[in-house]
Parts: structure tokens; C-alpha cells; sequence
């Protein structure tokens, strides 16, 4: 027998909601859509479990039990073919707007060593400075201002200095990798240097937000070990990632996301 559908049917319905629903979140900001369309959502996938179950003649419990094994199945077939141990992430925040938005699914692969300038050391780590200058800052509904933002790196060893640009036009194919640090999780930001120590063949990354004003390792996250990275960045799919962020209760924009980093 065919079953009929139409556009008042649920099953028309609630998936034209929940795309509706997260456009205009996308387009407003408002939490209440974001609230909208995870309940939709919800709404959609608990009528097609209970459905699919009556048909079959099985408990919904069951078919949750599947789908949970199919996604299980999905994620471990990824990370093999990724070579990673986190094939998906999702952009949480607005640290690497002008390339990544918030919302959006990341594809992430892994490998040894990522594309970044490699300065080479033996014995002690190098010094460290940051060299900074003006850079133009706008807010959401006001004119742009001028600020500070790092622009070099300047490392010192006993037989030479390096100075190395993170200016966001001299860094475009380094790559953005996901890596692990121990006060935020997973982070999702471009790798601007690698430091490579001769005697263990040891990595080590600095890396920043592409519209942050500062190095992550000034704003406090240690140098990321290579062992910490779990790949680079190969594909994005916009708006995706917002379903796990609403079912994260993270139905408001973070702090920084009315702010853009011009020029740096």
C-alpha cells in the first residue's frame, strides 16, 4: 500500500520547520528559533522512530539501539579512512570567522606533520617574543576601529633569530588543524609554527584564531605537542554542526562573535 503524504503531514512538515527554523536562527541570531528548530527536529526523528517501529512491528527502543550502531559504525569507518581519532568536529565559537563559521561541520584528517613554517632547534627550546602593530577592528553595528594585533613571532636561539609572520595574508596554506588543550577541549584554529627539536624529531605547534588578535599561546593554551593534533582541517559543511550546538544548549552567540579582526 502507498502511503499518502501531503503538506499538512508531519512528515512533511516537521523537516520544512526545522530547516526553516535554523535558517532564520542563521539569518536573526534569535535563541527562540535555535529552541524551534531542535524541537522540530526532535519532533520529526521521534514520530519516524515510532512509525518505523508500528510498521515493522518492533519497539522504537529498538531502533534507536540500530541507529546508535550505525552511527558507531559510521564514526569508526571514518576514522579509519581519516586516520584520525575525531574525523568530525563542529565550529563552536567565531575565532576563525573570515574562514570557519560558527555552526559549521568540519572533515578532518590526519597525519605526521602540517603544513606551517618549521624552525628547527637542538638543546633548549627557543626564546620566545611576539612582535605586535595596529590592526583594524569592527563590532556589529559600529564603525571600525584600530587596535592591537600580533604580527610576528621572534625566535631567539645562541646562533640566530627567526621572525616568523602570523598576519593572517601571509598565512593562508598553513593549515587549520584540531587539536586537544587541557582549558578548552577541542580547539579548531590554524597552525602558524612548528617548532622541531633535532635530537627527538619532537613537534611542537603555535597556532591562532584566524580572527583572533592574539596568538593562542599569549592567551594562555600551552604549545600543542604533535601528539595533541588530531588532524587538519580537508572539507567544511556549513550550517550542519548547528544540531549539536542546540542539542548543547548552545542556543546563544558566544562572546567575540560580534567582532571581526580586519586587517592583521
Amino acid at each position: 500500500m502507498k502511503t499518502k503524504f501531503s503538506l499538512s503531514s508531519p512528515n512533511i512538515f516537521l523537516p520544512i520547520a526545522t530547516v526553516l527554523f535554523l535558517l532564520l536562527y542563521t539569518l536573526t541570531l534569535q535563541p527562540l528559533f535555535g529552541v524551534l528548530c531542535l524541537a522540530s527536529f526532535l519532533a520529526y526523528v521521534s514520530l519516524d522512530f515510532l512509525t518505523g517501529a508500528e510498521k515493522k512491528g518492533r519497539s522504537s527502543l529498538v531502533d534507536v539501539i540500530y541507529a546508535i550502531l550505525a552511527a558507531a559504525v559510521v564514526w569508526l569507518a571514518l576514522s579509519a579512512a581519516l586516520q584520525t581519532p575525531s574525523p568530525l568536529d563542529v565550529v563552536t565559537s567565531c575565532s576563525m570567522n573570515h574562514v570557519l563559521d560558527r555552526g559549521d561541520l568540519v572533515i578532518v584528517q590526519g597525519q605526521s606533520v602540517y603544513n606551517a613554517p618549521i624552525v628547527d632547534f637542538e638543546g633548549n627550546f627557543p626564546e620566545i617574543s611576539v612582535q605586535r602593530s595596529n590592526c583594524t577592528v569592527s563590532k556589529r553595528g559600529q564603525n571600525s576601529t584600530i587596535a592591537i594585533c600580533t604580527s610576528h613571532i621572534i625566535l631567539k636561539n645562541s646562533t640566530s633569530i627567526v621572525n616568523v609572520s602570523v598576519s593572517r595574508s601571509q598565512v593562508p596554506t598553513n593549515d587549520v588543524i584540531v587539536f586537544e588543550s587541557k582549558i578548552a577541549g577541542l580547539i579548531i584554529h590554524r597552525s602558524i609554527l612548528g617548532l622541531r627539536n633535532l635530537t627527538t624529531s619532537q613537534v611542537t605547534y603555535m597556532t591562532k584564531g584566524d580572527n583572533n588578535q592574539v596568538v593562542d599561546q599569549e592567551a594562555g593554551i600551552d604549545f600543542i605537542e604533535s601528539s595533541k593534533v588530531h588532524g587538519r582541517m580537508i572539507a567544511r559543511i556549513p550550517l550542519i554542526g548547528y544540531m549539536r550546538l542546540f542539542l548543547a544548549g548552545q542556543f546563544t552567540e558566544p562572546r567575540g562573535c560580534d567582532t571581526l579582526v580586519e586587517t592583521t
